[in-house]
């Protein structure tokens, strides 16, 4: 298990140069995405760029991962052959 810091309000996610060549190469079986804001006073712009944009990224990267397959967009990322 790894742990990678990042921001999901930045862009890439906020990973480090260092990280995202970590991920890109290790052999990743499961990814959750567990950052998320419950704030009921944001607005709907300020809700997508919180919760709706870094968690499209995330898919993205994940599609980048060597034999990672999206399962269900948004919250998991799973081996390709699950």
């Amino acid at each position: 298990m790894i742990y990678v810091e990042g921001d999901m309000a930045k862009l890439g996610l906020g990973l480090s140069t260092e990280h995202r060549e970590l991920l890109m190469s290790s052999h990743i079986s499961l990814v959750f995405h567990i950052a998320e804001s419950v704030n009921f006073q944001d607005t709907l712009l300020e809700t997508k760029q919180t919760n709706t944009w870094p968690g499209n990224e995330l898919v993205r990267l994940c599609q980048a991962m060597a034999g990672v397959k999206v399962k269900e967009p948004g919250s998991v990322c799973a081996p390709s052959n699950v």
